[in-house]
């Protein structure tokens, strides 16, 4: 590889880190303005985004897949976790299409999603296949810890019907 390669390839992974960078910040702008619980965005300086701390102390909050959560919090864990994916779909019109419980922190006792960069807007051409993903990703961690949950697709459509009220 030439130097002169080697520096173009260096600008463009700046410019797609900025990418990243720009996309995760307006993201999370929009869920925090939708009140769904995501760490609060709070300045984008090219391709360095700072946001809020979750976490006590200088920890960091767990994801959900590391929290040990009791089985009844479990069990409370997976309803936020249905509200998180239909309040992005019908308040922000996103879909998270990377959703797991490693994007998932829980902090001060509430489920908390991370990592929105990915999110696509509903009229993404595979929005419904990434919702798809997403809402089996959710149901399988939940079942292998012993929740009770909706079929996937009683999940899937529980996120994208417009009839019910939350």
């Amino acid at each position: 590889m030439t130097a002169r390669s080697l520096a173009r390839s260096l600008v463009v992974g700046v410019c797609n880190l900025q990418m990243w960078a720009e996309k995760e910040m307006r993201n999370l702008l929009r869920l925090h303005a939708a009140n769904i619980p995501c760490p609060k965005p709070v300045q984008l300086r090219l391709h360095i985004l700072v946001m809020e701390f979750l976490g006590e102390n200088g920890v960091a909050s767990p994801r959900l897949k590391d929290a040990n959560l009791p089985p009844a919090r479990m069990r409370r864990a997976y309803t936020e976790v249905v509200l998180l994916l239909r309040n992005m779909y019908h308040r922000c019109r996103l879909v998270h299409a990377d959703f797991s419980e490693y994007n998932l922190l829980v902090h001060a006792d509430e489920v908390y999603v991370i990592d929105v960069s990915q999110s696509v807007e509903l009229d993404h051409p595979r929005a419904f296949d990434f919702l798809r993903e997403d809402c089996r990703h959710a149901n399988d961690y939940f079942r292998r810890q012993g929740v009770a949950t909706l079929t996937n697709k009683e999940l899937f459509d529980f996120v994208v019907d417009q009839g019910v009220r939350c």
